[in-house]
């Protein structure tokens, strides 16, 4: 008698292998995945603080009150940046929207319990939002940076 390996040993040696390696290219997809998510953010958070450290040297009294949500590209409108760049055209894949609002105020009067113990701040917010490639586009991701900027005025 010979000995050898039949058609049905091989198959199920085959179906073994395989059903062995689909976790396997599982994890790998969703290792791959991770990888994207995590360039994306890095990239998102690169321009969310690129424009936050702009719109921050901007002095306090220049810096005006910008609504929620106004995008990057309507920021002429209300203040010039310093270093910047004429607007080109916007990123194809990540949107950057801004405001600014008076956080705290002081007054000349001490005594005024409207006055803040902190003085005059302002809060410098910067999202960025894009729909990711590894969701197939499907859903939209938002990063927000913030900063608060004062007049640097002693406080009472």
């Amino acid at each position: 008698m010979r000995r050898g390996v039949s058609l049905v040993e091989l198959l199920l040696a085959v179906a073994l292998l395989v059903a062995m390696l689909v976790p396997v290219f599982g994890s790998l997809r969703t290792g791959i995945q991770g990888t994207e998510r995590v360039s994306e953010e890095s990239i998102a958070a690169n321009h969310a603080t690129a424009l936050l450290e702009r719109l921050s040297q901007i002095p306090y009294r220049k810096l005006p009150e910008i609504p929620k949500d106004t995008p990057e590209t309507a920021l002429a409108a209300f203040v010039a940046i310093p270093g910047a760049l004429p607007p080109g055209p916007p990123h194809p894949v990540f949107a950057r929207f801004v405001s600014v609002d008076q956080v705290t105020r002081r007054t000349e009067d001490p005594a005024d319990p409207a006055n803040s113990e902190c003085g005059n701040l302002k809060r410098i917010r910067v999202a960025v939002r894009w729909r990711p490639d590894y969701l197939g586009q499907k859903s939209e991701r938002t990063l927000v940076f913030q900063v608060l900027v004062t007049d640097d005025k002693e406080v009472f």
